[in-house]
């Protein structure tokens, strides 16, 4: 079974040090706010990855997982500082690839979210495939060919 858990506690380590002391939630924020601001990731999307494909490579198949990242806060200000502040840090990290594309009005509808500042970014997860046990060979293969003579 492949786990994600690593990729998100990665990304967790990562936004609290960016951000500093920041509640994080693995679900889509909702659109109720507390008292605290938190920032939620994600996983929006599963895809093999351009470079490899599904062609295992050494055994390995490289996935790319993209994740949303949102800030729920009061304060608008924080809001927006916050996903700026995570963009410039994603842009400089070695494993992280921000998405330019961002999110779709249907997808925020589809999401029954009202659209907000919010950063997708792509992280690798490298697979690996369980090797296939060799066939045994109890005879040898016989060509037949029909040529005529």
């Amino acid at each position: 079974m492949i786990k994600t858990e690593h990729i998100y506690n990665m990304l967790k380590t990562w936004i609290t040090e960016t951000t500093g002391n920041t509640q994080i939630t693995p679900e889509l924020a909702p659109e109720e706010r507390g008292e605290h601001a938190f920032v939620s990731v994600y996983l929006k999307e599963i895809t093999n990855s351009v470079t490899t494909g599904a062609r295992p490579v050494n055994n390995t198949v490289q996935l790319v997982l993209t994740y949303l990242i949102t800030v729920i806060s009061d304060d608008i200000h924080l809001i927006n500082n916050t996903i700026a502040t995570l963009t410039v840090a994603a842009l400089g990290h070695e494993a992280i690839e921000v998405d330019q594309k961002g999110i779709l009005p249907w997808e925020w509808q589809a999401m029954n979210l009202t659209p907000k500042p919010s950063l997708l970014i792509k992280i690798p997860l490298n697979c690996e495939k369980e090797k296939k046990a060799p066939v045994l060979v109890e005879k040898p293969h016989v060509l037949k060919s029909n040529i005529m003579k």
